[in-house]
């Protein structure tokens, strides 16, 4: 894709504005869906592109475009920064911003009379009402594939019902569930007459407090991590107007950039200077009409200041993981079977991200409380032995977020429980080290999950639909069916002998099979297993042949009982890792 420049921005507005009047003139009707394909890729690349800039559409309330223009870009914008908080990949936010392109396709000249106050005939009310069923029809009119644009708007209604707590049911549809914060937030904070606009700080604050559903509460919060604490193109001060750009780095120090235009003038005799800090600042959306402020500063007049004052974006907290030349990391570790700190320093030189995230464990393993900031130190107190298979860990973790699929956000606590219990199911033994059991576990999930034709069920499907009722499959807890033999031959790819042998003799403990020897690589897998299954799925009840591999596990894996094991989990904070919404 070519850079972004102000003028392309300022076409997408116009067109997204040209696009919600289309459902008015019946003989274009046929074009609306392409259009919709094309604005959607075209404000997912921009976002990428520019992220400042699109943010900046938060601040602005562009009057000439009218309401429902304002609010459809707002809540697409909300949707990307839901969506890159949680790691979502381009083909779903793509499909999610259609969605929003759609949601007020069928209504924007009611849409904008309410806004402002204006009586609407009672035709024009009913399709207000009706407008999620219409755009179904338009959809199935336009041969619309069956997608997560229909089901978000089978489901929208209700969802924003049970988050507003006017109704009750399980939300477990992520799509439909970001379609419905955004939603939310999007018209609390877009101007209208007929509502009192919030600050985004303001809107997500209020919808936390007041929405008792926990899945909601987490997607605010990751949310709320995400974003600026003053999001550009906020207005600091008026007289003369001043309007803040973003944080940059200045060598090692943090400064923020403003905009500020002299009185009686407009953007053209505008210049950019410091401005103190602007933390505590949360203001509302305001009507703006210097097309230099809404589209031209984000660009070359912003490049060219902060290339010659040598200036770096603070960019925003995000879940994009830094995986470029991974496998070149993991070809290295695999080389060879010792390391000293030496040779792991080096190889680590390229990887901020993952020396980080060492640190990080070696200072909670520190008994002292020190902080560890040195890879070097965190090495030598982590083990240069056991170091390569964090390393190896932390990518797993990394590659599982970058997949990038909706269910992830479901499943993520799940393998997360699952790995903190095989660990701890390793802890008496010295058959191998319990990452070794943790590595096993993430690889086969990556696997599987990143095989496109495996399927993978939501809470609402029924029992009979699964056929996975065995405690003893990794497959029951991650919800998936049909494992490709594709998948299945990755995962021999990618997986040691002994640990290969204990997922197949898993696979055999689930169909009642005998094993003549089991290892302890099976009780550490199999008694996590049963354990986090069980946990997640009350109704499973053990029958004799559980409870007698969870005593022979037990007693093999020298834990002193079951119920340590368990009491272990939970004074480890189990509790807080699972998610049972």
């Amino acid at each position: 894709m070519n850079k972004l420049s102000a003028k392309e921005l300022a076409i997408l507005v116009s067109e997204t504005q040209t696009l919600l009047g289309l459902y008015y003139h019946k003989d274009k009707w046929k074009s609306i869906f392409p259009t919709i394909s094309l604005l959607s890729e075209k404000f997912d690349q921009f976002y990428e592109s520019n992220p400042n800039a699109m943010q900046a559409r938060l601040s602005f309330y562009l009057e000439k475009q009218g309401y429902t223009t304002n609010l459809v870009i707002n809540q697409i914008i909300i949707v990307l920064c839901i969506c890159h908080s949680l790691g979502i990949n381009h083909v779903i936010r793509q499909q999610l911003i259609s969605a929003c392109l759609c949601q007020y396709i069928c209504i924007q000249k009611e849409n904008n009379a309410i806004a402002s106050n204006q009586k609407i005939s009672s035709q024009g009310l009913k399709l207000y009402k009706l407008h999620n069923t219409l755009t179904l029809k338009l959809m199935n009119y336009a041969q619309i594939p069956q997608g997560i644009i229909h089901t978000v708007f089978n489901n929208l209604t209700l969802y924003k019902q049970v988050i507003l707590g006017k109704n009750h049911c399980a939300l477990i549809d992520i799509n439909t569930l970001i379609i419905s914060i955004s939603t939310l937030i999007s018209k609390e904070i877009t101007l209208a007459k007929n509502n009192k606009a919030k600050s985004l700080t303001a809107a997500i604050s209020t919808l936390y407090i007041n929405c008792e559903q926990s899945n909601v509460q987490t997607i605010l919060k990751k949310l709320l991590s995400y974003l600026p604490c003053v999001m550009p193109g906020t207005k600091i001060s008026t007289k003369p107007d001043c309007y803040h750009i973003g944080q940059f780095y200045k060598k090692d120090n943090i400064i923020n950039l403003c905009f500020t235009i002299p009185e009686t003038e407009n953007s053209s005799k505008g210049r950019f200077s410091l401005t103190k800090d602007q933390t505590q600042l949360n203001r509302v959306q305001h009507i703006c009409y210097d097309q230099g402020v809404i589209f031209k500063i984000w660009f070359e007049p912003l490049e060219n200041i902060t290339s010659k004052n040598e200036l770096l974006i603070k960019e925003t907290l995000s879940c994009k993981v830094p995986l470029d030349n991974i496998e070149l990391l993991k070809s290295s570790l695999n080389a060879k079977n010792n390391h000293s700190v030496e040779e792991l320093c080096e190889l680590l030189n390229n990887y901020p991200y993952i020396s980080h995230s060492l640190c990080l464990l070696a200072s909670k393993a520190n008994r002292t409380e020190q902080h560890i900031d040195s890879i070097r130190h965190a090495i030598m107190m982590l083990g240069a032995n056991r170091t390569p298979l964090l390393i190896l860990k932390i990518i797993l973790e990394l590659q599982l977020d970058a997949l990038g699929i909706a269910q992830w956000f479901n499943l993520k606590n799940k393998v997360r429980s699952l790995v903190l219990a095989c660990e701890q199911a390793a802890q008496e033994i010295y058959d191998f080290l319990p990452e070794e059991a943790s590595l096993c576990i993430l690889n086969y999930c990556y696997r599987v999950l990143a095989e496109k034709n495996n399927q993978i069920y939501t809470l609402s499907a029924s029992k009979n639909d699964l056929n996975l009722d065995s405690p003893f499959l990794i497959e029951t807890l991650l919800g998936i069916k049909n494992v490709s033999d594709h998948s299945t031959a990755n995962i021999q790819n990618n997986m040691s002998k002994e640990w290969l042998e204990a997922i197949r003799a898993l696979k055999k403990k689930s169909a009642r099979d005998s094993i003549s020897k089991p290892s302890n690589h099976l009780y550490c897998l199999g008694l996590a297993l049963l354990c986090i299954n069980k946990i997640y799925e009350p109704d499973y009840d053990f029958d004799a042949y559980a409870n007698e591999f969870i005593a022979k596990a037990v007693k093999s894996l020298k834990l002193e009982s079951i119920d340590k094991y368990l009491n272990t989990l939970l004074e480890q904070n189990f509790c807080n890792r699972i998610d049972v919404s």
